[in-house]
């Protein structure tokens, strides 16, 4: 957290520890609202050092509200108040500041006292200065979004963030998404989605089994939605018809141009200047003299020597300043003109750039694509396209076309520095196709990070085909792209072999409560885990789980879970059924993410580490009565106790002294319940302990239920 993010907190914090300062903070989040309904890229709120630390909400490059420790300043337009108003103001005002924008406004310093006082009589003057036109807020204020969330979480409204210039955020406020799939008419207990976004984040792969309609697909389309971020593309508007030639052609940056510093001319541009382009001897190139609005410079061309193909080259690797230029001015997707000169002599030929007039265009990330897998699929194909040697094309697909936008999203993030927005895959009916058959390539590249092999073919690498759609040779899998494959079992789906388990997290959907669906509320809406911290918005981003997250997981509450992990691992390695180091990184890295972006930290931890065990150990438990059942009993016992209240008690758990809550936990009988025989002890005026870990307890009780029914268990039910 920066020193101007802490202080601006706390001084709102001082503020709304007081009566008179709620007041004022409610008053300034209205403000808020009014300056986003008129322009949302004119304002932001800030903070600043001016005699001490101050909190502002700028609009353009005037404060219309500044907060200090016992003063308010407040922009107004003095005309829109009546003589006895504005007599009551200048009378209360410590002093009066008139801006030159907007036009006729005045800035008033008031104490606390005075500004709710008088609040009422110049809401409406100081409304209609928001509402002023002015200039796009200028710098970018990295605690914005954290004012932003105080705000929201004090006072319990619902405020945007403000549009920073680079495009939106990129995040979404939890609660917000909550209220959103509610909403929608998607009914999920808070943990829920909780659970979904951390493990989002710790392995970019979840997979969503359960009930059939409950919302699996739902919630992945919402949360995509939820973080779907506005960008302003340059758009290059006609030439001016005196300032280019009239052969001039518009051409569009794309990626390969700054991977591989050349660009493939226009077939018709480049065949009307064939004639003109002179190769150097036993050479299929040479060079040609290159106008740009940065200067002037020679660029190296070369023809391809097949005929058939028709592709010219320009080339500027070496070309430092042009280079420079080219790469500084452009990202991809921005367009602009290209026309040539006929000089008297060849050396005179030249070849020009030109910068069009280019307007911002703002538009919506297409951020998200759900692709329904078929049964017939028996390679990637399906997902990731295929070349075709009868066309001389490459036949793409949704999925490649999301997964090539989120690339083109990671460098237009980089050259605007900042961070690249997420992008969603969902796979629906994920299990109607051998998973292993067509998924198993993209899982080696998720965990390895190399590239997919895709194709050989120069041209389409380069856009060159009727399609005009450029694909990599290779495609390696951006860090902002998140999928989620959603599971049904019956007689016509596959189970998941324990590889594809073992890279993903697992979450079940098998929770329904009508009562809460009936009246619009979750009837077990309250959890521990939460993400709320109010850190600027809850950002998806992805890092992956390394031995430094391990080591950091082992300090936790002097190294409780990590002692707890290592003795249940212990547990698993008698029979062989024990985990790698790489879900020991992911436990941690889950049970790190949760606390540090919950309010309640503690609580959080100790919720997600239940939640780990349940979806990272338990997932390839399948097989018979004999195979299991020794195993799933001491592990249930594990689940009831915990390490610390499990040690040095010899004391075999019974299925009949427990029951499945409406919260979806493990949660012991009542005395006066029929259980057959105690839970725990004798002492039928001792009501048992909660279990230590209840998801995962709730979880093995299942699984030993149906090895008891059925005489085979497995965790995909």
């Amino acid at each position: 957290m920066t020193e101007n993010e802490t202080e601006g907190l706390a001084l709102l914090k001082h503020y709304a520890d007081d009566a008179d300062g709620r007041v004022i903070l409610t008053k300034m989040a209205e403000s808020i609202q009014v300056a986003n309904q008129f322009e949302r890229r004119h304002w932001t709120p800030t903070v600043r050092k001016m005699n001490g630390w101050t909190v502002n909400l700028r609009t353009g490059q005037i404060y219309a509200i500044t907060l200090r420790r016992d003063e308010v300043e407040v922009l107004v337009v003095p005309d829109d108040l009546n003589a006895e108003e504005r007599g009551a103001l200048n009378a209360a005002a410590r002093r009066e500041y008139s801006p030159e924008h907007p036009s006729g406004s005045s800035r008033y310093t008031l104490d606390w006292e005075k500004a709710v006082e008088l609040w009422e009589s110049i809401e409406s003057a100081h409304h209609e200065a928001l509402r002023a036109k002015r200039a796009v807020s200028g710098s970018k204020n990295p605690e914005a979004n954290a004012l932003i969330d105080f705000l929201g979480r004090e006072l319990d409204v619902e405020l945007p963030y403000p549009d920073q210039g680079a495009g939106s955020t990129g995040r979404t406020a939890f609660r917000a998404l909550a209220r959103s799939l509610e909403e929608r008419g998607l009914h999920f207990p808070v943990e829920t989605v909780a659970n979904y976004l951390l493990a989002l984040q710790t392995k970019r792969f979840a997979i969503l089994t359960g009930i059939s309609g409950t919302g699996k697909t739902q919630i992945a389309m919402a949360v995509a939605d939820s973080f779907r971020a506005t960008i302003h593309d340059q758009r290059a508007e006609e030439p001016d018809g005196s300032a280019v030639a009239e052969d001039a052609v518009k051409l569009k940056a794309w990626p390969y141009h700054f991977s591989y510093r050349q660009i493939v001319l226009p077939v018709g541009f480049a065949t009307r200047i064939h004639p003109f382009l002179i190769p150097e001897p036993s050479s299929n190139g040479g060079t040609i003299s290159t106008a740009y609005p940065g200067g002037r410079t020679t660029l190296k061309w070369w023809r391809d020597p097949n005929p058939a193909k028709n592709v010219t080259w320009l080339m500027f690797a070496g070309a430092h300043d042009f280079r420079d230029w080219y790469l500084e001015s452009f990202q991809p997707g921005d367009q602009y003109y290209i026309s040539f000169r006929e000089g008297e002599r060849s050396e005179e030929h030249q070849i020009e750039f030109r910068l069009a007039e280019a307007g911002t265009v703002e538009r919506e990330l297409d951020n998200s694509a759900v692709v329904p897998v078929r049964p017939d699929w028996v390679d990637n194909r399906g997902l990731l396209g295929f070349f075709n040697p009868l066309t001389n094309e490459y036949s793409t697909t949704p999925f490649l076309s999301c997964l090539l936008d989120a690339q083109a999203e990671v460098e237009r993030a980089e050259k605007d520095d900042r961070n690249p927005h997420p992008f969603f895959v969902v796979l629906d009916e994920m299990n109607l196709a051998r998973v292993e058959h067509y998924f198993s390539d993209f899982l080696s590249a998720l965990e390895s990070g190399k590239p997919i092999p895709l194709h050989e073919n120069e041209s389409i690498e380069q856009g060159q085909t009727e399609s005009d759609v450029a694909v990599p040779r290779k495609l390696r899998v951006p860090n902002n792209v998140f999928f989620t494959g959603t599971v049904n079992v019956d007689e016509t789906t596959y189970m998941f072999s324990p590889k594809v388990l073992d890279r993903a997290f697992t979450i079940e959907f098998d929770r329904v409560d009508l009562d809460g669906y009936t009246s619009g509320a979750s009837s077990h809406q309250t959890s521990d885990l939460s993400l709320d911290s109010g850190d600027g918005g809850l950002r998806l981003s992805y890092e992956k789980p390394r031995r430094k997250h391990w080591l950091r997981f082992r300090e936790l509450e002097g190294g409780r879970f990590h002692n707890t992990l290592r003795e249940l691992h212990g547990v698993l390695e008698e029979e062989h059924r024990h985990f790698g180091y790489r879900v020991a990184n992911e436990i941690a890295r889950f049970v790190l993410l949760a606390r540090d972006q919950s309010a309640d930290k503690d609580g959080a931890a100790k919720a997600a580490f239940d939640l780990a065990l349940l979806q990272k150990v338990l997932p390839k438990f399948h097989g018979t009565q004999q195979e299991l059942e020794d195993l799933l009993r001491r592990l249930f016992n594990f689940a009831v106790y915990g390490r610390d209240r499990g040690r040095g008690r010899n004391v075999d758990v019974t299925l009949d002294g427990w029951k499945i809550g409406r919260d979806g936990h493990l949660t012991p009988k009542r005395r006066d319940e029929p259980t057959g025989e105690p839970v725990v002890g004798d002492d039928p005026n001792v009501e048992p302990d909660p279990p230590e870990f209840p998801r995962t307890g709730a979880k093995i009780w299942r699984m030993l239920r149906r090895l008891e029914q059925r005489g085979f268990t497995s965790f995909i039910e």
